[in-house]
């Protein structure tokens, strides 16, 4: 419009997106049989078969691990596949459109097929259309059809759960022809895998991913544990672990000494035993993980978004478990529970998680219980979350940001306190927020405002003593 008069002009705003505050992920590492890691999380269990195959000695771990993750309600999986040193990944040329590799180390890889066929859909050209063959010789992946090698490694590179590719030697701007085909080979599985093969795989949950349980499904072994522990520690999780698969009390104390000295053992749950779980072929059973289902439940719990609840007792009852491998008397249960061990009990006839102290030990009162170190874990993201509202503004000598500051922190927690989450008659009892004590000119020239958040973690109701008295007819009460 010409001057004067008005001229409206229509954008699209920029897409502002939040840190992920979800507690209910899962973050796994263990033996898969193909797959690496993603930034992408797994939704489903089949989701997590497609991307990270079958069920085979070596892989059946974590496999059954994530299968009662999501039959027990979790929803979000990130998982790290590992691989022994020197794993090679399978690989091959589709002529000279496309250069191949298998998604994972290993000889798995050997027996998949990529190949191209002619377009016979309507108002098909010159196109080829793209499919992949899985190891057992079906067609999973079947593309759109392709112009181009760049359209190829486009659709490959976004789509498959399989294979990944870069341009051939006839580059990016060739053709796609059809008929082609190539199975991958020279795939190997490498060395055994070993702790810092461990490290790797946990190394890709960054921080940004968000909160949730860090696990390695069936490992008890102290010094991988030891990689657990700096991992959580390093991203401010809380991780799970499973206890050795047996009924020795004897045994069982001697690893849980062992993992108390770690550093992050105030934020790590140890959970046994096994639970028999129907096999997925009806009506064999095998023996799971515990591990796996109680962070199932931990994310189904995590769905009310009431931080007071635990995936414990009645809302720690598994919706699949038949029964438990291993069975400890009250007595050994007790010692245990002192000790750390999480351990599921057969309760009115259904699986329940029924402890939930720390890998810590007896010694450790400030960390006791798992739920502690969950809302601790909670509130830590969260506050860090909303302080990057904060970065790079105005520090004024009226401390109107420090006070800003201030208000947003005690916002936060009251929330947490009305969850019960933080313990207290009032909120003054529960969390106390403090920025007057800490700010001063020599932090403002230094362009730093500094906070303190004190808070009393709830805990659970581990004992309930009833005392029952019968009195006679002819007395009052």
């Amino acid at each position: 419009m010409p001057r004067p008069g008005v001229d409206v002009t229509v954008e699209g705003d920029v897409s502002q997106v939040g840190a992920n505050l979800d507690s209910s992920q899962g973050f796994y590492a263990g033996v898969t049989e193909r797959g690496r890691f993603s930034v992408v999380p797994a939704r489903s269990f089949t989701e997590y078969k497609e991307r990270y195959g079958g069920r085979s000695a070596a892989s059946q771990d974590m496999y059954d691990a994530a299968r009662g993750f999501f039959e027990e309600g979790g929803t979000t999986l990130f998982v790290s596949p590992v691989y022994g040193v020197n794993a090679v990944e399978a690989s091959g040329n589709l002529g000279t459109m496309l250069a191949l590799k298998a998604k994972g180390g290993g000889t798995w890889g050997n027996s998949v097929k990529v190949s191209t066929i002619a377009d016979t859909g309507l108002g098909s050209g010159s196109d080829a259309v793209l499919t992949v063959e899985n190891p057992a010789g079906t067609v999973v992946e079947t593309s759109y059809p392709l112009g181009t090698v760049a359209d190829a490694v486009s659709w490959i590179n976004t789509y498959s759960r399989i294979v990944s590719a870069t341009a051939g030697s006839g580059g990016a701007d060739a053709d796609m022809t059809e008929p082609a085909t190539i199975t991958l080979t020279a795939g190997a599985a490498g060395a055994a895998v070993a702790q810092a093969d461990y490290a790797t795989a946990l190394a890709y949950f960054a921080y940004e991913l968000g909160p949730g349980q860090v696990y390695i499904p069936g490992v008890s072994s102290v010094s991988i544990l030891g990689e657990l522990s700096d991992s959580i520690v390093a991203t401010t999780r809380v991780g799970i672990w499973d206890l050795p698969d047996t009924n020795d009390p004897t045994a069982l104390a001697t690893v849980m000494s062992q993992v108390s000295s770690l550093d992050g053992s105030g934020f790590m749950l140890a959970v046994g035993p096994r639970l028999a779980y129907p096999h997925e072929t009806a009506p064999a059973m095998i023996y799971v993980p515990g591990g796996g289902v109680e962070a199932g439940m931990i994310a189904r719990v995590d769905k009310f978004q009431d931080r007071s609840l635990v995936a414990a007792g009645s809302d720690g009852i598994s919706r699949r478990a038949l029964g438990l491998k291993q069975v400890y008397d009250d007595a050994d249960r007790e010692d245990l529970n002192e000790l750390g061990c999480a351990l599921y009990k057969v309760v009115n006839q259904q699986v329940r998680m029924y402890g939930y102290r720390t890998s810590a030990g007896p010694s450790e009162k400030n960390w006791l219980f798992f739920q502690e170190a969950r809302v601790v874990m909670q509130l830590a993201h969260e506050l860090d979350a909303a302080m990057e509202e904060y970065v790079l503004k105005t520090i004024d000598g009226r401390k109107i940001l420090e006070n800003k500051i201030g208000v947003a922190l005690t916002g936060i927690c009251l929330r947490y306190w009305r969850d019960n989450a933080l313990y207290g008659e009032a909120a003054s009892d529960a969390f106390r927020v403090n920025t007057a004590d800490f700010n001063n000119v020599t932090t403002a020239m230094a362009g730093e405002i500094h906070a303190q958040v004190k808070v009393k973690t709830s805990r659970v109701a581990e004992w309930i003593n009833i005392n029952l008295v019968k009195t006679m007819l002819d007395r009052p009460f």
